[in-house]
């Protein structure tokens, strides 16, 4: 059977007026043949829709409106917006984003269907009197009798459209590190490996992970954690950890310590400083060769990113 090709997957996401189902569908036969359990649980929780209880990627957080009917000495208030600012900070945290937890299919239809309209959701008596007591806390003497919240559908749309970029973005990076990859497959010559370690760089990139800075990607065998917020400007060891984590021998790793302070006034967003330059094409070279068993895509990528995170630069 021939592999699913990046190079179709890029095409139908391409086209916005194309349904995102037959894509992700394509993408989760790629994910499973190349062994990435991080890109197929992903790609399946897309299709099928999130548990209640699962913690949603930040792009599944879509903007919306509470509406709610007070209630004080007895008496209930017409209905107005919610008083966020009354409640504790979780509260406030909880009521400003809408979660989606619907699959691409159901959004899909439900943008076909009313694209200007709005979704409402109705709160029950338990919920409204975990408000009503959160706002006895702050010692305000007035509780919630009932609540709805309100979602544009175009606000679904824009989830939509971030689902469709993610996605194209990872396949076509993939496609750019990877020129070969889907004869690669289909031949079983591909290195999996490696293959797997540019994936996970990628999905944590791109933030395709759930919500959060800060997210560790460790998906498959034989695959690299990434973590691409654990160094901070000026923390040498933290740096240190990041690159010995993602494969960086321990004597490159001290090299690096030696040289990089020195050229921190000559570095920019856009240009190292040329013995910092001169260690980063060295370890690349070794990801050509095999020194070191990395993606050469995703080596530029994790090198750059955590020095300039040393930096204060990113």
């Amino acid at each position: 059977m021939k592999a699913q090709n990046i190079a179709e997957i890029i095409n139908l996401l391409s086209d916005d007026d194309q349904s995102l189902v037959k894509p992700f569908l394509k993408a989760q036969i790629f994910a499973k043949r190349i062994g990435n359990d991080g890109l197929y649980k992903w790609v399946v929780q897309e299709l099928n829709g999130y548990e209640i209880e699962s913690e949603l990627p930040s792009y599944r957080k879509a903007k919306c409106n509470d509406f709610a009917v007070l209630k004080q000495n007895g008496r209930l208030t017409i209905e107005q917006t919610l008083p966020l600012t009354s409640f504790s900070e979780e509260i406030r945290s909880m009521m400003l984003k809408f979660r989606v937890y619907n699959s691409i299919k159901s959004l899909e239809g439900i943008v076909e269907t009313d694209p200007k309209g709005a979704l409402n959701k109705l709160y029950g008596a338990d919920f409204c009197q975990m408000l009503s007591n959160d706002l006895k806390q702050q010692g305000l003497n007035f509780g919630v009798h009932s609540l709805r919240t309100q979602v544009q559908v175009f606000e679904l749309s824009e989830v939509l459209t971030n689902i469709r970029s993610k996605l194209l973005e990872l396949m076509l990076e993939l496609e750019e590190d990877f020129p070969n990859i889907d004869t690669e497959l289909e031949t079983r010559e591909i290195d999996k490996q490696a293959v797997n370690q540019t994936i996970n760089f990628y999905m944590n990139k791109i933030r395709i992970t759930t919500t959060g800075d800060g997210n560790t990607v460790n998906t498959g065998d034989n695959s690299t954690v990434i973590n691409n917020a654990v160094v901070t400007k000026d923390n040498k060891e933290a740096l240190k950890k990041f690159l010995v984590e993602n494969g960086v021998s321990n004597e490159d790793v001290t090299h690096l310590a030696e040289i990089i302070d020195e050229e921190a006034s000559v570095t920019t967003l856009t240009k190292f400083g040329p013995k910092v330059g001169a260690w980063i094409q060295m370890m690349i070279g070794k990801a050509v060769s095999g020194g070191w068993e990395i993606g050469v895509g995703a080596a530029g990528s994790i090198l750059a990113q955590g020095i300039l995170k040393y930096y204060g630069l990113a």
